[in-house]
């Protein structure tokens, strides 16, 4: 079963240029994969029931083009695996003639709550929401990234309550927002993000402090790269790993 969900952009959801932010591009998918589980029959809370919680690992996402304040976005939605120890979630935005605007890809592993431990993914997930093996948004082999050595620029973030999700750790798309705020300033005029890729390692909580380093990666007369990694301050444990692109604003 696929799951398509329809928004308007709204003007909270724009930047400067008045074009939607990646941030709220990903809350759609976000809000997409939620309301997925919910018509297949597992919302959070039945799934909790049965004694397991996702944990998001690896995310992807790839911006084609950016709509604008009042444009409407159609976002799909689909399971491409189900079975071992990774569920991989694809997403798919489209505009209203059916361009592909955006495209997501994710990977999951289902936390057994009680033994606090990674399950092996159960038949019943499969039997709620269906199962496409052949058909990927975007074609990611989810390989590993190492953390920043040296960084060139570092950042300090303080956990907020508005950051937290329903789990009582900092939401996935916090790490997102922090890493597209991590270039030189000077870039958001002149670049927009093509894609951001995150490795997640392990949960920050509420009024934790987190070091954000990045450092510039490649460059191209077409787009600059940067490699990124959030460290818990306390003890330096590493908490993601990740990855941005930016083309220019005027491509």
């Amino acid at each position: 079963m696929k799951h398509t969900q329809t928004y308007t952009v709204r003007f909270s959801e724009t930047d400067h240029r008045s074009r939607l932010m990646p941030l709220a591009l990903y809350n759609y998918f976000q809000d997409t994969a939620i309301h997925h589980s919910d018509s297949a029959g597992l919302p959070g809370t039945a799934l909790y029931d049965r004694g397991y919680a996702w944990m998001i690992h690896h995310l992807y996402m790839e911006i084609d083009s950016y709509p604008i304040q009042g444009d409407t976005i159609h976002v799909q939605t689909w399971a491409n695996n189900l079975a071992g120890l990774y569920a991989v979630r694809e997403w798919l935005a489209r505009n209203d003639d059916g361009e592909t605007i955006a495209r997501g890809t994710s990977r999951w592993l289902l936390i057994d709550v009680v033994k606090k431990r990674i399950s092996k993914l159960p038949s019943f997930l499969e039997e709620c929401y269906g199962n496409f093996p052949e058909e990927r948004a975007v074609d990611l082999d989810f390989t590993r990234m190492k953390p920043v050595e040296k960084s060139e620029i570092n950042r300090a973030v303080t956990v907020r309550a508005s950051e937290i999700d329903t789990n009582q750790h900092a939401n996935s798309a916090a790490y997102l927002d922090w890493y597209l705020d991590a270039v030189p300033h000077d870039l958001l005029d002149t670049h927009l993000p093509q894609s951001v890729e995150i490795i997640y390692r392990q949960e920050c909580t509420l009024g934790e402090h987190v070091d954000v380093r990045t450092c510039e990666s490649a460059k191209s007369d077409e787009t600059i790269s940067f490699a990124h990694s959030s460290h818990r301050h306390s003890d330096d444990k590493l908490l993601t790993t990740a990855k941005t692109v930016w083309r220019s604003a005027e491509a």
